[in-house]
């Protein structure tokens, strides 16, 4: 008994590892900005049904603001204010 319910903990334990280990984030999504930042001379909108990602050739400038891009999972380039990022 005591040997099924310590095989049930490992089962449970090594598939929800797994499942944390996926990551749908790409390279260039614009994770966070706070006052003016542009996206090619456009002001950037962060919202929740729509994703920003800053493409090849695209420049990306915190004005007024800040602004945090996702460069690869777990790193982030962050602009201060009066910053331009030309890839």
């Amino acid at each position: 008994m005591l040997c099924r319910v310590a095989l049930a903990l490992v089962i449970a334990t090594a598939s929800s590892t797994w499942a944390q280990s996926v990551i749908s984030a790409h390279s260039g999504v614009i994770n966070y900005t706070e006052g003016t930042v542009n996206l090619d001379g456009k002001a950037i909108r962060l919202e929740l049904t729509k994703v920003s990602d800053v493409k090849t050739g695209q420049t990306l400038a915190a004005e007024d603001g800040r602004a945090e891009v996702l460069l690869t999972p777990g790193v982030f380039l962050r602009l201060a204010e009066l910053t331009t990022d030309h890839p």
